[in-house]
């Protein structure tokens, strides 16, 4: 040994996940919390954000993923309604300018379904007080809305 104690961390240890999507949603609900769950658009895709959306909000019965969440004892839809798309987008999460971000923000929350639901898409903003980002970021959002 290295000196490190027998029950150290080491770097040969890792998350197993055994904490997901259900765990935490389940946890919110016992401490009265609103589950805030965030894809990052680096890693995933668009479908991968659709499809979670639908697994968390889809009625019972209703969709094949709805029919999982059912299947691992959770019948009835979570109903999230904060959805983060994006994670440090300014950086790791994707090292987006502001226009890139609001084109890829843009795709994944315009074809996600709410399921009758209200849902607030929430964007990741930039690492500083950057105005000018923000600033671009909303600019480019706002050009397909109008």
């Amino acid at each position: 040994m290295d000196g490190e104690s027998p029950n150290a961390p080491t770097s040969h240890k890792f998350d197993p996940n055994q904490f997901g999507t259900n765990e935490f949603v389940h946890f919110c609900k016992l401490v009265g919390a609103e589950p805030y769950l965030a894809a990052n658009v680096r890693s995933l895709t668009a479908q991968d954000f659709y499809r979670w959306v639908e697994y968390c909000n889809s009625p019972a019965g209703s969709t094949t993923l709805a029919d999982v969440g059912a299947a691992a004892g959770y019948t009835e839809p979570f109903n999230v309604h904060y959805w983060g798309v994006g994670n440090e987008s300014w950086g790791c999460g994707g090292d987006f300018t502001a226009q890139e971000y609001a084109v890829e923000f843009r795709r994944w929350v315009t074809w996600v379904p709410h399921y009758q639901q209200d849902i607030s898409f929430i964007a990741s903003g930039p690492n500083v007080d950057d105005w000018s980002w923000t600033h671009d970021f909303l600019e480019e959002i706002v050009k397909k809305l109008f």
